[in-house]
């Protein structure tokens, strides 16, 4: 069983209400360590486009958080995991 500090749990919720408040963000999720397919808390998020907005970069720089990968799912949907 991973450690779940409750400071990185609510850094990661406060990521995921943060991309949720943008346009182009179609939805985030964060996903416990002992429940999703990583050892860490990560926020998924789905954006139309193919890049995170320049908003989006910013609330992760905010919150101490990185993009651990990006994948293009439809011509113009990117989904991107991101570290808490």
């Amino acid at each position: 069983m991973s450690r779940c500090p409750r400071t990185t749990r609510e850094r990661a919720q406060v990521v995921q209400r943060g991309l949720e408040a943008i346009d182009d963000v179609l939805g985030a999720a964060v996903l416990d360590p002992n429940e999703g397919p990583r050892a860490e808390w990560t926020i998924e998020a789905t954006i139309t486009g193919d890049r995170l907005p320049a908003a989006a970069v910013q609330i992760l720089a905010d919150q101490d958080c990185g993009v651990i990968s990006t994948t293009l799912r439809a011509p113009d949907v990117t989904q991107a995991v991101i570290a808490a």
